[in-house]
């Protein structure tokens, strides 16, 4: 019997504690739509106040994570192969990888996109935006973009967020540390420590996902209601189709490869 008293309860997973607070913040959304009447305590307070702080604090926390935590990951990475010669062969596969896969998961988005059309019905006047921080994307020719992939400044494409400028720095960096052995153990102690911290945030911030869903879906149902339903299920259904598409028809196509060279 203390036995059966001492069986450990089973934990909810964080999908599934994402997926409820999803659910939640729909219904409180709807209810501080259609139940609620306007006013300072609902408008400003609530909607505006908290659940705006809340959901917008997490996606910045997520933002913050994103460039030291792949800079330190690369650097490991290209670091832990040790031979630079068997690097350059990865490096250069995983870029031909890395630009191929991301060719055909644009085609795939813009195909389910324009199948399903997410966004129609979506009265997009009741959503409150900052123009300020609309930018226009620019068309780049292929030479433009290649050259981009070179960073000027390493420490500004750092700053920026420029993913693709911070790969190659962060590739070169592995490459040398790995080259100098032991010449630069401390800074590639420094750099793997590093790692690990931003692992260790990265675990702590992403246990606050139910939280930031819970007040972006609230605050996004008490200000359109019902008529975000429809759009936003079809944006689910449109993301899940094409998530399955490149995980069961695009990665597949890479398999056979890998398999000739393993055998």
């Amino acid at each position: 019997m203390g036995e059966t008293q001492k069986k450990e309860k089973k934990k909810i997973g964080l999908t599934t504690k994402i997926f409820i607070a999803l659910l939640a913040g729909a219904i409180f959304g709807i209810i501080l739509c259609y139940a609620v009447p306007s006013g300072h305590i609902k408008d400003d307070i609530i909607v505006e106040g908290v659940l705006y702080v809340v959901g917008q604090g997490f996606i910045k926390l997520m933002k913050m994570l994103v460039v030291p935590l792949v800079f330190c990951s690369l650097v490991c990475g290209s670091m832990s192969i040790g031979d630079t010669k068997k690097l350059g062969t990865v490096g250069a596969r995983t870029l031909i990888f890395y630009l191929a896969t991301t060719a055909l998961a644009v085609t795939v988005a813009l195909s389910v996109g324009n199948l399903i059309n997410p966004g129609v019905g979506l009265d997009m006047s009741t959503i409150k935006t900052n123009a300020a921080s609309v930018e226009t994307m620019k068309a780049t020719s292929l030479t433009d973009t290649l050259l981009n992939i070179i960073p000027d400044n390493p420490i500004n494409s750092l700053a920026s967020g420029e993913m693709l400028q911070i790969i190659v720095f962060a590739l070169i960096i592995g490459v040398i540390l790995a080259k100098l052995g032991e010449r630069a153990e401390t800074v590639a102690n420094f750099f793997s420590q590093f790692n690990d911290i931003m692992m260790e945030m990265t675990m702590m911030i992403m246990a606050l996902a139910p939280i930031g869903v819970f007040c972006l879906i609230s605050r996004t149902f008490a200000n359109i209601g019902f008529s975000a339903f429809v759009p936003l299920a079809k944006y689910m259904i449109g993301v899940l189709i094409a998530l399955a598409i490149q995980c069961f028809g695009v990665y597949p196509l890479y398999l056979p490869h890998r398999h000739s060279e393993s055998t």
